[in-house]
Order: C-alpha cells, then sequence, then structure tokens
C-alpha cells in the first residue's frame, strides 16, 4: 500500500487570520507550532481553502482504500472542546463545491496536537472513493460556523490530506502450453482444417502427431532418421490438396 500526500501550495478562500507566512496556504505546509499559523478567535467565524497537489500521482486503476483530512492544532484556553466556539471543520474542495464535514473537531489540547478526520466514502456519492472521483479534489481546507464569547483562539499550523490506495497488479500470464498439450491443439486444428472424416484416416493422423516433437517453439513431424518437417506455430496449416 502506498499513501499519497495533498499538500496546499495556493489560497483559494482566506477568512482566517494569518500569521508568519506569505500565504495561507504556505503557513500550513509546515509544522511549526507558532511560527506560521492560521487562526480564529474563539468568537469569529470563517472559511480557508487552499489548492494543492498530490506528492505521489494515485493511478488510474488504482483501488483506494482511506481519505484522511489532518491538521496540527490547538486552542490557547479551555482544551478538549470545552468552548462550542472552539470547534471547527474539515472541508473538502470537490468539482469547486466545498463540502464541509459533520464531524467537529475541537482541537484537544492547549498544546499543539495532530487531529484526523477520516472520509470513508466520497462525500458528494457516499459510495466508495475512485481514481475518478479522487481526481476531482481540488482544494482542501478548514471552517469554523461556531461562536463563544469566551476568550481564546484556534490556531492549525498544519493540514494536509493522505490518501491510502493499493496499485493494481495485473494477473499472471498464462503458463506455456506442454509438448502433451501442444500436440492435441495441433490435432484439433488440423483435424478440422484437412477435412478429416473417417476413423481410419484419424488414426493415421494420431499415429503421426504421437511420434512428433514440440520443442517450445514449432512441432516437428520426422518421417525417417534423417528427415524432419517443421511447422512454425505462428503459420497456417497448409490446405489439403483437391
Amino acid at each position: 500500500m502506498t499513501t499519497s500526500i495533498y499538500t496546499p501550495s495556493s489560497d483559494i478562500s482566506t477568512g482566517w487570520t494569518l500569521t508568519g507566512a506569505a500565504t495561507h496556504a504556505l503557513a500550513v505546509q509546515t509544522s511549526n507550532a507558532d511560527t506560521s499559523r492560521i487562526s480564529r478567535l474563539y468568537s469569529q467565524t470563517g472559511l480557508d481553502v487552499w489548492a494543492g497537489s498530490f506528492d505521489v500521482a494515485v493511478p488510474v486503476d488504482a483501488t483506494i482504500n482511506q481519505v484522511r483530512f489532518k491538521s496540527v492544532n490547538k486552542q490557547t484556553t479551555a482544551p478538549n472542546g470545552e468552548v462550542p466556539g472552539a470547534q471547527w471543520y474539515a472541508v473538502l474542495r470537490r468539482n469547486l463545491n466545498n463540502i464541509v464535514s459533520p464531524t467537529p473537531q475541537f482541537g484537544g489540547s492547549i498544546s499543539y496536537m495532530t487531529d484526523t478526520d477520516t472520509w470513508a466514502n466520497d462525500p458528494a456519492t457516499n459510495q466508495p472513493w475512485t481514481p475518478g472521483s479522487l481526481a476531482m479534489i481540488n482544494g482542501i481546507g478548514v471552517t469554523k460556523t461556531d461562536t463563544s464569547i469566551a476568550a481564546g483562539e484556534v490556531r492549525i499550523t498544519r493540514a494536509w490530506m493522505e490518501v491510502d490506495w493499493t496499485a493494481f497488479v495485473p494477473p499472471p500470464p498464462p503458463a506455456p502450453l506442454t509438448s502433451e498439450e501442444m500436440k492435441i491443439v495441433i490435432r484439433l486444428l488440423t483435424v478440422k482444417h484437412l477435412g478429416i472424416t473417417t476413423q481410419s484416416q484419424l488414426a493415421l493422423f494420431d499415429s503421426l502427431i504421437a511420434r512428433a516433437t514440440y520443442n517450445g517453439q514449432s512441432i516437428q513431424w520426422f518421417y525417417d532418421s534423417t528427415e524432419s518437417y517443421d511447422i512454425p506455430r505462428e503459420q497456417p496449416f497448409p490446405r489439403r490438396a483437391r
């Protein structure tokens, strides 16, 4: 199994407060505590969405196992979501539409920690993820819709998406025919091609093919100790003269 990481690189919506970086997307690219971050007061709402790209492209024939939104975040006061205005939600931008996770993120600590929001299915269809539906993702983000009069703020220093996928493994090629199997194939084709219709003809042909050898590429019939007639597999058998 392979994990591809989707990292923000440019801003789409910027409704949170920026600290320590030129853009909001750059602020959430790396986990560096308060050095670069986006934040929102408990009393505020806001939407931040960023376009990005995968570090490893997901093949079109892969099986998608799981999609996860992850963030490194904290609350400045009242850990474990005790303040309603501290909660926020992951956002998946699919085909230019922002889809908000039904599961709120509270942070959970007054120190930075990693939270994970798993999207078991494509939220737009509630069907299992496919490479095609994954290709419709053109951004991720966060939104804060609840407010509180309590003092404090939510801070996010890194946000990204992970996709676990398994590469398609083609079935193994069929085993090559054995000498005896090849003789059976030649027998069936030749009987039809030469128009053998009687038991005596069939018996004669069987006695000939029983003495043939197959070297992996062609069938050889030995008429005497010095002559052989080679019939390549790739060439059709000659028709019987009429």
